[in-house]
């Protein structure tokens, strides 16, 4: 069978995630389900204190969700066969449509397969990594990992959650992050490698370093510690133990559109 040759024309500029849907109708779905994290560094689980801690905030900030479109359970009796999990959703109510988002065992191995109704496409250069939501998590799953070329990839991927704990009901309510993509450039990573001490710095700038990461921890064990009214703030703040200020030091994403939640 002969198909044409239909050449890629999609130009996707710079700082945006073109999503491509298989159909008109799923627009409204597409931007209900998938999530700029920008701007929402709340988590249900955190107490007050996790808040102080900038890491974790800005990281809750990073990529885009992707969102289950309605309850579903999974059970898993611990065989590698597509078969030996099981999935159950949740009888649909109040619509003419049916479910768009495949959620089934394609591959066995205990993995849950997430099929959406779109492509998703970034500008030349950039992948999309797979990976976990920042601090979101599912009891008795993770989220496997992968890399994507979605530069030129012309068709939709899945995302596959692996069951951790057999033999154990898991429920997985509605708006629950299934999913999760990061842009990437490619080849940022090609060329990194570990080196320690003096493989990449003198031994004057080690000394230095090891004195100063040690009056770090004598202010967060003997004077932070005691003082519950003094939480340290240096990093939140930007300085280090000696009052330097940080240079580009980020507290917030660039975020015009949308509230720090």
């Amino acid at each position: 069978m002969e198909i044409e040759n239909i050449k890629d024309l999609v130009d996707v500029k710079k700082h945006t995630l073109g999503v491509i849907t298989n159909d008109d109708m799923y627009q409204s779905l597409a931007k209900n389900l998938i999530v700029n994290l920008n701007g929402k560094k709340t988590r249900e689980w955190f107490t007050d204190h996790a808040y102080f801690c900038l890491p974790l905030t800005m990281a809750n900030q990073h990529g885009f969700t992707i969102l289950a479109e309605y309850d579903f359970s999974v059970f898993w009796n611990g065989g590698n066969q597509p078969e030996d999990l099981i999935v159950n959703v949740k009888a649909q109510t109040g619509s003419d449509l049916p479910y768009a988002q495949i959620i089934s065992s394609h591959f066995g191995m205990g993995t849950v397969t997430i099929q959406n109704p779109w492509v998703m496409r970034s500008p030349k250069g950039i992948n999309l990594l797979v990976m976990n939501p920042p601090n979101y998590y599912i009891d008795g799953i993770i989220h496997m990992s992968a890399c994507i070329e979605t530069d030129n990839l012309r068709r939709d991927f899945t995302f596959n959650l692996k069951i951790t704990r057999p033999n154990h009901l898991i429920e997985i309510k509605k708006g629950t992050p299934v999913g999760y993509v990061l842009p990437y450039p490619r080849h940022f990573i090609d060329n990194y490698s570990i080196k320690i001490d003096e493989e990449f710095t003198s031994r004057e700038v080690i000394e230095n370093e090891r004195k100063t990461s040690r009056l770090f921890g004598l202010e967060r064990s003997q004077v932070d510690i005691y003082n519950k009214r003094r939480i340290g703030k240096r990093y939140m703040n930007g300085t280090d133990i000696y009052g330097n200020k940080f240079e580009d030091h980020q507290k917030h994403l660039k975020c015009p559109y949308a509230k720090n939640t």
